[in-house]
């Protein structure tokens, strides 16, 4: 089986690539706002571009109904003491929590399932992803926020 050359692949869709409208209606940036999401994945590399540790997350939108299904993308540092601070608390939100960071890749299946309230917000070319607080483990159980089991109250 031979492959067509990139150039030649490319000549072949001329004639639709002049025949089709550009899509309308989304700039693929999501509007600033809260949204309910799951971690569907999660994994410690390198960045691309700078080289720099990092976690990468992916959350799939499960509310606004009609941003269901679409995904939203964080990357927390890990070089720096700064980027720590701000990657523990964003552990902790999710409720992980690790005594050494050389355990991190181990416990990446632990994120997964998790339910969370985002919120991104928009400041000059990048959109923040922040994540609020924790809604659902794994196992699908809903976190409360506040304890509303009475049973070992004294009267």
């Amino acid at each position: 089986m031979s492959v067509k050359s990139i150039d030649e692949a490319l000549s072949e869709l001329d004639q639709t690539w002049r025949e089709v409208e550009p899509a309308t209606g989304s700039s693929g940036q999501l509007p600033d706002g809260t949204y309910k999401a799951e971690i569907v994945d999660v994994n410690v590399g390198y960045a691309k571009l700078s080289g720099r540790l990092q976690f990468n997350w992916q959350f799939k939108i499960v509310e606004p109904a009609e941003y269901a299904g679409q995904y939203i993308f964080k990357h927390s540092g890990l070089a720096t003491p700064d980027n720590l601070r701000f990657a523990k608390a964003d552990f902790a939100t999710v409720g992980i929590t690790l005594d050494k960071l050389s355990d991190l890749v181990d416990r990446e299946a632990d994120f997964l399932g998790r339910g969370v309230e985002l919120r991104l917000k928009t400041n000059g070319e990048f959109q923040n992803v922040y994540i609020q607080r924790l809604l659902w483990t794994p196992d699908g159980a809903p976190v409360n926020e506040h304890n509303t089991d009475d049973s070992d109250l004294p009267f």
